[in-house]
């Protein structure tokens, strides 16, 4: 971003801080800020929005996870008779730092977790890494979803984005490179 964005940016997230009592740090308002309008074409709640924030201790570099079917949030594993043939399925993992740049190190938290947590056959007890409740439940909702839905060949798509308040003129070779092997 450039300064000045940068300057709106956050004189925009600090007018919305009274907006949200219960947060605690403007990195938490910034996260609420981003999952927001990245999810607005999604027409998400609040509940929905907290259903899927993530962050905290073991969080495996995610802040944000969510499922939707057929373009609406799930929050439970729906039954194969409830959904269309070929219905859709889209996992959004978001990752959010609240700083002014874009770094290789919170992508390179996420690829790590990425192939673990994407394979069915492993069971969390299998993990190489320790991984909070929150976020093993919305695994969870996505691999049981996927595994419910099977007959009905559902279409599957993963959107994984970074965001901060960083240039995204600016960044460097080796943070597009870590963000192609997450994509990919």
């Amino acid at each position: 971003m450039a300064k000045n964005d940068l300057i709106l940016l956050d004189t925009l997230l600090e007018k919305k801080r009274p907006d949200y009592p219960d947060l605690t740090n403007i990195g938490e308002v910034f996260a609420l800020f981003a999952f927001e309008n990245l999810l607005k074409d999604h027409d998400v709640s609040y509940d929905e929005i907290e259903q899927g924030w993530i962050d905290g201790s073991d969080d495996g570099g995610i802040d944000g996870f969510y499922v939707f079917l057929d373009g609406l949030s799930i929050s439970e594993v729906p039954t194969e008779d409830m959904v269309r043939k070929h219905p859709s399925i889209e996992v959004i993992v978001i990752t959010c730092k609240h700083e002014a740049a874009f770094r290789q190190v919170p992508l390179n938290n996420l690829l790590a977790s990425l192939a673990e947590l994407f394979d069915l056959s492993r069971k969390p007890d299998s993990f190489s890494s320790d991984y909070n409740d929150d976020l093993l439940e919305q695994r969870q909702l996505f691999c049981d979803t996927y595994r419910e839905l099977s007959a009905r060949q559902p279409s599957l798509r993963f959107t994984f984005i970074y965001t901060s308040r960083g240039d995204a003129n600016t960044i460097a070779d080796n943070v597009m490179g870590r963000a192609s092997a997450v994509s990919s």
